[in-house]
């Protein structure tokens, strides 16, 4: 079902571009595609952001005969066809039979295809690691305190208070692709003991594949 929504979505865009494409030579279509798949799925560093739709623009259709209009048309067009493609993560195969049913013409229909058989398992990667790594846990450290009823923070001396047991302060240390985060929350005795209990795991696996 989800191919068949991806191929429709591929069926549309193909529409609102249609004539925008086929008035494009085909190594001018082919930068478009390396320069988009750069914007959405690899731009990491400071570096990558040379690359923009500006530039794509500049560098890329401002010899072409494609109106303002047309060009933005071919962009938005393009870009969304290599987002559906990654986002249901379709084999060539599926690309192929999705461009088949839509307004590509076929010399754009075998570039694309040919690009995605070439870096649709980079792509893949990328878009993994955005939703699953997009904060990325650098360091990690804790402290042991305690709770007493009644009492926000340290109970005055002399103060009839009731412990309520230890407390850990968790600070995680993140990185992102805004920059360095952090991270404070704390976890009872229960949670303390778990998070030490993986730690302890993760150390003995280290240890281990050092020694082999």
């Amino acid at each position: 079902f989800s191919t068949l929504v991806t191929c429709w979505a591929l069926h549309e865009s193909s529409v609102a571009m249609q004539g925008s494409s086929t008035e494009l030579d085909s190594k001018s279509f082919q930068a478009l595609l390396k320069g988009l798949s750069q914007i959405l799925f690899f731009q990491t560093t400071a570096a990558d952001d040379n690359i923009t739709h500006n530039f794509l623009r500049d560098e890329v259709l401002q010899g072409s005969t494609l109106t303002s209009e047309q060009q933005e048309d071919l962009l938005q067009g393009l870009e969304q066809q290599l987002l559906h493609a990654a986002d249901s993560d379709l084999s060539v195969d599926q690309l192929t039979e999705c461009l088949a049913r839509s307004k590509w013409g076929k010399e754009h229909s075998k570039l694309l295809v040919k690009f995605w058989s070439k870096e649709h398992e980079r792509i893949h990667v990328a878009v993994l690691r955005a939703r699953t790594m997009g904060r990325q846990l650098t360091g990690i450290r804790w402290r042991v305190a305690t709770t007493y009823s009644g009492i926000n923070g340290t109970p005055a001396e002399g103060a009839e208070v009731v412990p309520t047991g230890p407390i850990g302060m968790v600070h995680l240390d993140l990185s992102t692709r805004q920059g360095p985060d952090q991270l404070d929350f704390q976890m009872d005795s229960a949670g303390m003991e778990a998070l030490m209990t993986s730690l302890r795991t993760i150390q003995a696996k280290v240890e281990e594949s050092a020694s082999q």
